[in-house]
């Protein structure tokens, strides 16, 4: 469980949960309006607030109040990027400046040219990749490899094609996705652990290296399958995404563990913030 209930914390928890607010507060004015009911207790707005009325409309905010406070701390999702400061926390991202603060950092550790975001849970990089990968593009030359196999094959072939049967036709299976180069997932999606470990996946990402600045790789859920693990450890740098109020305590926890089984180096945590959605990226 959470360990203590922060007043702004919870101010943003609701912010984020607005549907299971919207459910607690019908619930609330129908159980008063049918105690009120019951008892002959109503409230007259034309003539103002019965004493009656006054304490049910009391006892409803205080009801919803506590009812939300008991939903913030049951909530397992992770509300603080204060949690991801240790594991080295790049950037929390809101906004488009905080993109480029995650490049410039990024850059910054020259640590090669073969990055790779995962998430504990599918879905939280997709918000990110794009943005990410249209700011190095400003002034490098970037691919971004699909390598979410568990998601459904594509329509096209691709970088599971090329690592099933490596050959020099790999070229014509690159496209151009908002701008960027891009390889999608492919359409042989069997033994995916199998091809990631291949030799044709090495020598595919020297190819690339030999032509890009810069190749970012994703795969979502490193709870539920090796595939993410299996990437860790032949990219040159390994950053985590978490969804602030989305992505679950346990879920990020048993991520860590994961890399550490493995011996698996992780660079940094990319937090994308509560307010994302609100204020989207310009594209």
């Amino acid at each position: 469980m959470n360990e203590e209930v922060d007043f702004l914390e919870l101010l943003k928890f609701i912010r984020r949960k607005k549907f299971a607010t919207a459910i607690l507060l019908i619930i609330s004015m129908v159980s008063c309006n049918l105690y009120a009911y019951s008892s002959n207790r109503f409230i007259d707005v034309a003539s103002g607030l019965k004493v009656e009325g006054i304490s049910l409309l009391i006892s409803l905010i205080v009801t919803i109040f506590i009812l939300l406070v008991l939903l913030y701390y049951f909530d397992r999702s992770i509300k603080s990027s204060d949690i991801l400061k240790p594991y080295n926390l790049l950037e929390v991202v809101s906004d488009s400046s905080d993109i480029i603060k995650v490049k410039t950092k990024i850059r910054l550790r020259e640590q090669g040219k073969v990055i790779f975001l995962t998430s504990p849970r599918a879905s939280e990089v997709e918000d990110i990749i794009m943005k990410l990968a249209k700011e190095f593009h400003k002034d490098s030359k970037i691919i971004v490899i699909d390598s979410d196999f568990r998601n459904g094959k594509s329509e096209k072939e691709g970088y599971s094609n090329i690592l099933k049967k490596y050959s020099d036709k790999y070229k014509s299976y690159i496209e151009k996705y908002h701008g960027v180069d891009f390889l999608n997932v492919g359409t042989e999606l069997d033994d995916p652990e199998v091809l990631l470990y291949s030799k044709n996946n090495q020598k595919l990402l020297e190819d690339l290296k030999a032509k890009y600045d810069y190749i970012i790789i994703y795969n979502y859920n490193i709870v539920d399958y090796s595939d993410a693990l299996i990437l860790s450890k032949i990219s040159d740098s390994n950053y985590i995404v978490v969804q602030l109020y989305s992505t679950l305590r346990d879920d990020f926890d048993n991520a860590i563990e994961a890399f550490k089984q493995i011996n698996s180096k992780l660079d940094g945590i990319i937090a994308i913030s509560e307010k994302f959605e609100d204020k989207d990226i310009e594209d």
